[in-house]
């Protein structure tokens, strides 16, 4: 099974030079009286909040460089301090913002796992003739195993994130080979 969506998910390689702002999470709210933040995240573990130490929070155009302090994590939320921030009143007006951090930033994780920012946006093509699919628009998390929504000109294709069919994905050309189950692909 091949892995990927909104929580933890791949990577075949370590993106250093990546430097492209990814997601990570959404700050809900304040919480508790000396500025900790309470943020929906988008990445699975507290352990990949703990270890990254600069982040931005992003609303339209506007980018904060933020320094995080601490992080730890609370129930399906996760709690982070950030430096120089030690109020309510001084947090409070980051709510609603996006939190974002360089790609090169995030923890690598063991192969044919993803992080579904790699996955989304990212070009299809079929094993035999190298031929274009579309282009991945979204993940759909069905507990069994992930299924792609590639997007192509004509139509919507699903492509279920297994072995047998993800031949093999390139994070790097944000590219992805695919060998489609007999019937995948054909028109209705």
């Amino acid at each position: 099974m091949i892995k990927a969506g909104k929580k933890r998910e791949l990577s075949m390689f370590s993106p250093e030079s990546d430097k492209r702002l990814v997601p990570i999470g959404h700050i809900r709210k304040p919480h508790g009286l000396r500025g900790e933040l309470k943020i929906y995240p988008l990445l699975s573990e507290a352990a990949d909040y703990t270890r990254l130490k600069f982040c931005s929070a992003v609303k339209g155009p506007t980018i904060i460089p933020l320094e995080i302090e601490r992080a730890r994590g609370s129930g399906k939320d996760f709690l982070i301090k950030l430096k120089g921030y030690d109020s309510v009143e001084s947090v409070d007006s980051l709510k609603g913002f996006r939190i974002e951090t360089e790609r090169n930033r995030i923890p690598s994780l063991p192969d044919g796992e993803y992080y579904s920012f790699d996955i989304l946006g990212m070009r299809v093509f079929l094993e035999e003739d190298n031929s274009s699919i579309g282009t991945v628009a979204d993940i759909i998390k069905t507990g069994a195993n992930d299924v792609y929504v590639v997007q192509s000109e004509k139509k919507e294709v699903l492509i279920p994130a297994i072995r047998e069919v993800i031949r093999r994905i390139d994070i790097q050309k944000r590219e992805m080979l695919i060998r489609p189950l007999e019937g995948m692909l054909e028109d209705d």
